[in-house]
């Protein structure tokens, strides 16, 4: 094992152990367990908790995960693996080289909503970049102000053909991508609620996943979902687990 695999599966399996410790402080064994032990099931970090554990590890690390890798890790020799196999983090360096707003831009006057800061940012910057995807087969994606305000606003429209209601729950249940943040913004514009839902990672995990959404779901009263067209199957299962979907 070479020693920058080994100082990563160190670092990584530390912060995974601390995380394991906040959200379950009374789970026992959990620094016995090493780098083969499973993500979900011995430490018990589930699909939402992975979100703050990528955000640790590249605070720590200085490495960036990909959304598909983090989902599909099932172990942290996994994570590290994929962290291997992506570049050096360089967050940084992105956003000071392209700044959020231009130098001779007035700042925003104070902007009560996300979707008031959009409409201000769209209408004055369009073209400059908001948001930067990170994909291990693709490298960097940006989404500008104006394409996220014309996404968001095309999927308002469809909320509002298909019925729903203002100050009603719309789920959504897709990986981060420029399809979550349109579908996100679209329902606010709708004067919707959105629920955002991590989609399921591996099909050996589907039915207790499936379980924990349909808790999730009864609990907003969500009648409409926003998802991928892979995980309409889902959607269905969804139905017959007692939901108002």
């Amino acid at each position: 094992m070479r020693d920058e695999e080994r100082s990563l599966l160190e670092q990584t399996l530390a912060i995974v152990r601390g995380l394991s410790h906040e959200l379950h402080a009374d789970l026992p064994g959990i620094d016995r367990l090493d780098a083969s032990a499973s993500i979900e099931r011995d430490f018990w970090i589930d699909s939402l908790a992975r979100v703050e554990l990528a955000l640790r590890i590249e605070q720590t690390c200085r490495r960036v995960i990909s959304d598909r890798a983090l989902a599909e890790a099932d172990t942290v020799r996994d994570l590290v693996q994929a962290m291997l196999r992506a570049p050096a983090s360089a967050t940084a360096g992105a956003l000071a080289a392209s700044p959020i707003l231009d130098a001779g831009a007035a700042a925003p006057v104070a902007p009560t909503t996300l979707l008031e800061a959009l409409e201000w940012h769209a209408l004055r910057q369009a073209d400059r970049a908001h948001i930067v995807f990170i994909d291990d087969a693709t490298g960097p994606l940006q989404m500008s102000f104006g394409e996220l305000h014309a996404a968001a606003t095309a999927v308002a429209a469809g909320l509002v053909q298909r019925g729903v209601q203002p100050q009603e729950t719309v789920a959504i249940m897709l990986p981060t991508g420029r399809e979550f943040f349109a579908a996100f913004y679209g329902a606010l514009d709708a004067r919707a609620v959105p629920v955002p839902l991590y989609p399921p990672a591996r099909p050996s995990q589907l039915e207790i996943h499936l379980r924990r959404l349909a808790g999730i779901l009864a609990n907003c009263e969500a009648r409409t979902l926003i998802t991928f067209e892979g995980a309409r199957a889902v959607g269905h299962l969804l139905r017959s687990l007692d939901t108002r979907l």
